[in-house]
């Protein structure tokens, strides 16, 4: 799988973390707003565990890409 699939599979994902990262900067007067306490914080917890998970897939799909490269390279 290329960078260029991965990020083509994952484009929502992409998205949610653009718009973790806005709530995350505007997390004090989101909370001021709603009411709702710990909005900066959550959005961070949120942004991070996405951005884990990215990195985990990510080098899950590389690896996966170059044991098929390599296999492909012994049978010839």
């Amino acid at each position: 799988m290329t960078a260029h699939q991965f990020f083509r599979r994952n484009r929502i994902w992409l998205l949610v973390v653009a718009a973790l990262l806005l709530v995350y900067s505007n997390g004090a007067r989101i909370s001021e707003a709603t009411g709702v306490p710990y909005v900066k914080e959550g959005a961070f917890a949120v942004t991070l565990t996405v951005l884990v998970w990215f990195a985990i897939a990510m080098f899950s799909a590389m690896s996966a890409a170059m044991k098929q490269r390599k296999a492909e390279g012994a049978h010839e």
